[in-house]
């Protein structure tokens, strides 16, 4: 969209003004980095002097400039072929490929065109509020550029709540973009925005909310919310079904939006909110207390959990109606397969319950295979299903129903239409779960349950290796990989996870000799090659480290920490040339790593080149390691004559 021709271009003066506004979506790509604007004229060498003429030349191309030395992203704000200005990115982690310098044009010519744009569509001007027309279009646009999600979704995400909320006008959903925090998400699809908030929770999110309602003033528009990854307790404590992935979060948080409009303007629900109240499905406390009478004592029984992929699917186009539409066709088949079903009824939005009288466990899993292929044949989709029976081992009745969920999350790891009888494994999942969220005594208690069934299990043994080197008890932690190893001497992670307790004991001989059994049973996994190859650099053997680091390069582990210690391995073994390339590929993910810099700066000293770049490296590495007596040494044999003089006319500026 063209922009109208009476939209003025942005001076400086407007450009320093609006700073916050040009700067904002340069934030959400960048919100750990430093970052400043600088307007024309450019005739100030101060801040670029030692970027040199190239700088002056990529202004002039219209191009991002990156300096590896510093750091340092400077990306120039081009509107009708012109510079306007230059937002400089400090702590820039890697120089961008093309497509994303191509993306870092288009984000500042966006933000200059909404600079330019406001004297025009705000009324009144400053006010905050959006006129439609023009305005509403770019907006839109500067939302769906196409190549933002990868950029921002950069970094340790770990989690994120994920908001769906309508109706809602494009224009007025610049102002969540104006709200976003720090690596924030923001788009419009159809009269519903989504936006996804990173490391917030159910209470961020209605708080974010509230703030937009508050600034559009209006509260009349509906909310779902659904978070990534999911409550894990409180699945894990109810048996669980397997947690979704972050592509299920979008239908999760619609769902819950459909389901908030049903219940009236202004309303704000959880996805776990909106599950519970389909009209017509009993939920869990209807469902257990229909079944409860049922359960004969003595005899023996089953419990059948059928989770309706379909639904699992089309969560977001379905609405209650067509929810319960799928899940009764599914119950009536149920019904017609097991005319003698104790019960059949829905235990969630997509999961089926079924009690079956006088099975044993290949009973239960036969039942489950002909519910499975009777659903195939009938409605041409997946049911997934956990079984579980009565009598089993030490549980009493009233944990079947629990079981058989936990037998589920244990089949999902097997894709659609899989079938998983309740063992071990299926406890050790629901640990681990359990574990992940912090509640270590709930997690030891189902370890616990899943040793007494099969003291063997290999996953049972290693995740409670895992339980007590979390709570440094690392002898205890050591005996149980030890007889994970034991139990299957091919096992990766035994192999790995006895390696890391050796290391934290500081047995580093036998560490080594883990983390090397580990590579040899699958070296297609990078992070047992990279700590053995870390161990031999650190004992001096460079070129044992140097070939098993590589191995970790090649096998698609990219992190910093393998160039940091690649670069050093090369170095220490004559190949200065490629160890430079690794050490500054680290330096710019981890720029104050102290031993990195003075590697790189000796051997830039040893070649007797760059001792200008070899003193500035020393001495910030003297910043960061005062107490380093080899950094001084170093640093006096950056003196040489071919440096002398850059050295004193550098330190007369300064």
């Amino acid at each position: 969209m063209p922009l109208p021709s009476k939209a003025p271009f942005p001076k400086a003066d407007v450009l320093l003004r609006e700073s916050e506004q040009i700067l904002a979506p340069f934030k959400r790509l960048f919100p750990k980095a430093r970052l400043n604007l600088s307007p024309p004229p450019f005739s100030s060498k101060e801040h670029f002097r030692s970027l040199g003429g190239s700088l002056n030349e990529a202004i002039l191309r219209g191009e991002p400039f990156f300096n590896p030395e510093l750091s340092l992203l400077v990306v120039p704000l081009v509107m009708d072929g012109k510079v306007a200005g230059l937002v400089t990115v400090e702590h820039a982690q890697e120089e961008p490929d093309a497509k994303m310098s191509s993306a870092l044009l288009e984000v500042g010519r966006l933000a200059l065109e909404r600079v330019a744009l406001l004297s025009l569509y705000f009324d009144p001007p400053g006010s905050g509020l959006y006129r439609p027309g023009p305005f509403r279009d770019h907006i839109n646009r500067a939302m769906t550029l196409k190549g933002w999600g990868s950029y921002l979704g950069r970094g340790s995400l770990k989690g994120f709540a994920l908001v769906a909320a309508g109706p809602v006008e494009v224009s007025q959903a610049a102002h969540a973009v104006d709200l976003l925090p720090p690596g924030g998400m923001a788009r419009v699809k159809g009269p519903t925005l989504l936006a996804m908030l990173p490391d917030f929770q159910v209470e961020d999110a209605v708080e974010w909310l509230q703030a937009l309602s508050d600034g559009l003033g209006r509260a009349g528009f509906a909310a779902g919310v659904a978070l990534y990854p999911t409550d894990l307790l409180a699945e894990a404590d109810a048996g669980g079904s397997s947690g979704p992935g972050a592509g299920d979060i979008v239908r999760r948080a619609q769902f819950a939006l459909k389901s908030a409009q049903a219940r009236g303007p202004g309303v704000y629900l959880t996805f776990e909110q909106a599950s519970e109240i389909i009209p017509g499905a009993p939920g869990r406390p209807r469902f257990l207390s229909e079944v409860e009478g049922l359960i004969p004592e003595p005899g023996r029984f089953a419990v059948l959990m059928a989770r309706v992929e379909e639904l699992r699917d089309d969560l977001g186009a379905l609405d209650h109606g067509g929810i319960e539409e799928v899940l009764s066709g599914y119950g009536d088949l149920a019904k017609r397969l097991f005319p003698g079903a104790l019960a059949v009824a829905p235990w969630s939005w997509d999961t089926l319950g079924i009690f079956l009288e006088g099975l044993d466990e290949p009973g239960a899993v036969d039942s489950a295979a002909r519910l499975r292929d009777g659903a195939e044949e009938e409605f041409g989709a997946k049911v997934t299903v956990g079984a579980a029976v009565y009598p089993f081992h030490d549980f009493g009745p009233e944990d079947v129903l629990k079981n058989a969920m936990k037998a589920l999350t244990h089949a999902g790891f097997f894709g659609p239409g899989a079938i998983q009888p309740f063992d071990a494994v299926s406890l050790n999942i629901a640990g681990d779960r359990l574990l992940a969220v912090g509640d270590e005594d709930g997690a030891m208690g189902l370890f616990g349950q899943a040793l007494a069934l099969n003291p063997e299990e290999v996953n049972v043994l290693n995740s409670l290796g895992v339980l007590w080197g979390r709570r440094g008890d690392y002898e205890k932690a050591k005996s149980f990989f030890a007889r994970a190893q034991a139990a299957c001497a091919d096992d990766f992670m035994a192999a790995y996870n006895l390696g890391s307790v050796n290391l934290a004991l500081g047995e580093r001989d036998d560490a080594l000799q883990g983390f090397l059994k580990a590579s040899n049973i699958d070296p297609a996994r990078g992070e047992a090659l990279l700590m053995a190859g870390r161990l031999l650099v650190e004992a001096g053997r460079f070129g044992e480290g140097a070939d098993l680091l590589r191995k970790a390069w090649d096998a698609g582990l990219r992190e910093h920490v393998v160039d940091r210690f690649l670069g050093e391995a090369l170095v220490e073994a004559g190949d200065a040339a490629e160890g430079r390339f690794h050490l500054m590929r680290a330096l710019r993910e981890n720029p104050d790593d102290p031993g990195g810099l003075k590697i790189l700066a000796r051997s830039y000293i040893e070649d007797e080149k760059e001792l200008a770049l070899a003193r500035s490296l020393l001495e910030r590495g003297m910043e960061l390691a005062p107490d380093d007596g080899e950094i001084p040494g170093l640093m006096e044999k950056t003196r040489g004559p071919k440096n002398d003089r850059a050295i004193n006319s550098r330190e007369r500026e300064e």
